[in-house]
């Protein structure tokens, strides 16, 4: 059962389940299905649509549970600790979670397969993909990951080798991907040069095209990008076959996704602080 010969019933049936993102069902699980994508990534708990709810039992179950690391006197000792205790709590919110079990079992009834990636304690990263092509790749990562546990090593999102391996599993252009990596090599974030790119198109009376921001958090080399435009414009026919409403629930994703990389890098960094800031007041807890 692959690309459109999915029943038209069985993505209806997803298309109206709440208990999925919008996002995930139109940009990850039905251009995999289809074919179109070679691999597609869901971001748990953030991409569930309950997340919210999820972080803050899983604070207060981190809060209970914060004396267990804390009475460790080495340091590794206790981050090690943290991380044993904040994989408990994640499996207990988490995975027991009526959202995080639906989301699992439509990738079984869409006929994929998943890679877990834990990328922290608390957060994973969850390859959906079709043809098992990805899985030389994804065991790499994964040995990356491994790695980097026991040296205690920052976050894997800046480091460029994670990035190149993790964009040719999910099929982004060369082109694009090479960009993105070169910047996050040199330091320099590339979120703010894509944004200025996009404001002076729009100061020329330019329309950026939606179908280049195919995937959240994907940044083309450049708003025109036709690698990247093809692979967009791909993903919208394929969705299409299912009707002409997918495709423009396709064009609004990619709207959005375009929204968010044309944010302004002073709001992008106040977002941040934020994020970091919220971060600090729950301890750091979520570094191990």
């Amino acid at each position: 059962m692959t690309g459109s010969a999915l029943p038209e019933t069985v993505v209806r049936d997803l298309l109206n389940d709440g208990t999925v993102l919008e996002r995930v069902k139109v940009e990850d699980l039905l251009p995999v299905a289809a074919g179109v994508r070679p691999a597609a990534l869901v971001v748990i708990p953030s991409d569930l649509p309950d997340a919210l709810t999820l972080g803050g039992a899983i604070d207060a179950l981190v809060s209970q549970r914060r004396v267990r690391w804390q009475a460790a006197v080495r340091p590794l000792a206790r981050l090690r600790r943290q991380a044993e205790a904040l994989r408990e709590v994640y499996a207990r919110v988490v995975e027991a979670s009526a959202s995080y079990r639906g989301l699992k079992g439509w990738i079984e009834r869409l006929g994929l397969s998943a890679w877990q990636l834990e990328v922290r304690p608390t957060v994973r990263y969850l390859v959906v993909y079709r043809d098992p092509s990805p899985v030389p790749l994804l065991a790499e990562l994964a040995q990356m990951l491994t790695e980097r546990r026991k040296r205690i090593a920052g976050w894997v999102e800046t480091d460029p080798k994670f990035a190149e391996l993790l964009g040719k599993v999910l099929g982004y252009p060369a082109c694009c991907l090479d960009n993105y990596v070169r910047h996050l090599a040199q330091g320099v974030p590339y979120e703010d040069g894509m944004a200025a790119q996009l404001a002076a198109r729009v100061a020329r009376g330019e329309e950026p095209d939606e179908a280049v921001f195919f995937a959240a958090g994907f940044l083309p080399c450049d708003p025109g990008c036709p690698a990247a435009r093809a692979v967009g414009t791909g993903i919208r026919e394929a969705l299409a076959a299912w009707g002409p409403e997918l495709a423009e629930r396709c064009r609004q994703v990619c709207r959005h996704n375009l929204v968010e990389a044309a944010r302004p890098p002073a709001e992008r960094r106040r977002y941040v602080e934020v994020l970091e800031r919220t971060r600090r007041l729950l301890g750091g807890y979520d570094e191990a």
